[in-house]
């Protein structure tokens, strides 16, 4: 049996994310953090170290990016091994924070299921969008997580700080997974990251987008297989 690996979805995602790539790796508990409840991404990565196991893999999709850089520095000591996937390491921008307060006004006001399809394009590759399949989790996990849950991630992300001072510090081994398609997190971020984590791994999944995780889980798989073991 392989090391736990703590696992955090993107925005309006749940495990269900995760639930195609460790079919591939089979040899691994899985502890999904807490997303949802809080409102804040220091409270998130609290109530994930609560319910962890002493010591673990961190898996972090573009929000649970930002939480488990979060996590890093409340309780680095307890992570193993780091890889993060479609994530970045700045703040947000005035305009981004806007555009989430708007986007949280709109769900509340009854528009949530039209910001979720809104959404769909973005988080995959072009020549994906036609599978019935990716549409489904990613309208099913959207309704799992439900407007407050929106609310509440929306917040955490605005107000979330920025990282690259704490990964600079972090030792552990760490690999960085980029969709050669994704339009939400250009490449360039990434590789900011990849050049202040001291011997990170930087793999991009091409045909793949903001959640390869869905599109392609075999290649990521491969790619971060031997990190896990590690």
């Amino acid at each position: 049996m392989g090391q736990p690996v703590v696992v955090l979805p993107a925005l309006v995602c749940t495990q269900a994310l995760f639930d195609p790539l460790f079919k591939a790796l089979p040899d691994h508990e899985i502890i999904c953090g807490d997303t949802f409840e809080n409102d804040s991404v220091e409270a998130m990565a609290a109530a994930t170290l609560a319910r962890a196991p002493a010591s673990f893999a961190l898996m972090g999709v573009s929000m649970g990016g930002y939480v488990a850089m979060e996590m890093i520095r409340q309780a680095p000591e307890r992570i193993n091994a780091l890889i993060l996937i479609s994530t970045n390491a700045k703040s947000d921008s005035l305009e981004m924070q806007r555009t989430r307060a708007q986007q949280c006004e709109i769900a509340a006001k009854g528009g949530y299921g039209k910001i979720i399809r809104a959404q769909f394009p973005s988080m995959f590759a072009q020549a994906q969008q036609g599978r019935d399949d990716l549409r489904q989790c990613h309208r099913a996990m959207a309704e799992a997580v439900g407007v407050q849950g929106f609310v509440n991630q929306q917040k955490a992300i605005a107000a979330r700080p920025a990282s690259l001072e704490t990964l600079s510090g972090f030792a552990a081994p760490c690999c960085l997974i980029h969709g050669g398609e994704d339009i939400v997190t250009p490449y360039e971020m990434m590789d900011e990251m990849h050049a202040v984590l001291p011997g990170s791994q930087l793999q991009q999944i091409s045909g793949a987008g903001h959640l390869c995780l869905l599109e392609k889980p075999r290649e990521v798989a491969f790619k971060i297989s031997g990190i896990l073991s590690s």
